[in-house]
């Protein structure tokens, strides 16, 4: 299940440079300038996933792409209006990812779709994320000493002077013979309300309520491993400086060649069709981008294939 997270529309802001190159070069440099903007972000989204490569529960994000048509900077000949390029959200996988045991008792993870229920200072949040453990109090806590809530929305406490925990696949947590509570866990019908809060941590954003999930069980002395392929996102941050170098090159050599090479040949009389260069300088462009594109591999494309 994926969800998408979407961002403000942009393309204005590429109309603040490249000003002065004036003519025919305009429309190409900001069409360009608007693909490296978006290659950037995809290179954040990307480095966090990367950073997040052994966060229990994490969920791999994919930069959404689309083109958006705008005026022209300056209208010399080019019929028709400008195909800017902009990113429309950010994706959120949140596909089942595999299980990884760890003996630990108080390690738990979700199998189906769901989300434990925690207590912070802001107010309930939900994750994936079932490395809890025991803080002086006695509370089921996150890592972060956040409270784990129960089905019931109460903290769950447990007695040191009672046997080692159990968790059974309904969520039961047992001491022995004592019962003392069942962890929570909701579903959202949509989990797009869902936005990062922190810490692993998701916060609802909308007025949709959760409903219990009664279509999981719960995996003890466990915890859910990050849903991605490591290897795709760790060859990608291999070829970030390549894919840099070559995003810097399209727009160098658009820019050069809009204001060297083509007024040296109206110097020497060469007379050239307005349409013919914004043709010439796209096709340069474009040249370069699909050299990017090579560079970022098959993850966009298994990316795209996943939003579908």
């Amino acid at each position: 299940m994926v969800n998408a997270t979407v961002n403000h529309e942009w393309p204005a802001a590429c109309r603040l440079w490249l000003r002065s190159s004036g003519g025919f070069v305009d429309n190409v440099a900001y069409i360009s300038l608007s693909r490296e903007m978006v290659l950037k972000r995809a290179l954040d989204v990307t480095a966090n996933n990367i950073a997040n490569a052994d966060t229990t529960g994490f969920k791999v994000e994919s930069l959404m792409e689309a083109t958006k048509l705008g005026a022209p900077a300056k209208d010399y000949g080019v019929r028709g209006p400008a195909q800017f390029v902009l990113d429309t959200g950010v994706a959120r996988n949140f596909s089942q990812g595999e299980l990884k045991k760890t003996g630990s008792p108080l390690d738990v993870a979700i199998t189906g779709s769901g989300f434990f229920q925690v207590s912070t200072p802001q107010g309930t949040r939900y994750t994936r994320d079932g490395a809890f453990v025991v803080d002086p109090q006695g509370r089921l806590v996150t890592a972060q000493g956040d409270a784990v809530l129960d089905d019931g929305g109460g903290e769950i406490r447990l007695d040191p002077l009672q046997p080692s925990p159990t968790i059974a696949t309904d969520g039961t947590i047992s001491q022995g013979n004592l019962r003392v509570g069942r962890l929570g866990v909701v579903d959202f019908a949509t989990p797009g309300v869902l936005s990062k809060s922190g810490d692993n941590l998701y916060a609802n954003t909308s007025n949709a309520q959760p409903s219990a999930a009664t279509k999981v069980q719960l995996e003890g002395l466990a915890v859910q491993d990050r849903n991605s392929a490591r290897q795709r996102e760790m060859a990608v941050k291999d070829r970030t400086p390549s894919i840099l170098a070559y995003a810097t090159l399209s727009m160098f050599l658009c820019y050069i060649a809009g204001v060297t090479f083509f007024p040296l040949l109206r110097m020497q009389g060469v007379m050239l069709d307005k349409e013919f260069v914004s043709l010439a300088l796209g096709w340069l462009g474009g040249t370069a981008s699909t050299v990017i594109a090579y560079y970022f591999g098959s993850s966009a494309g298994q990316d795209h294939a996943a939003r579908k």
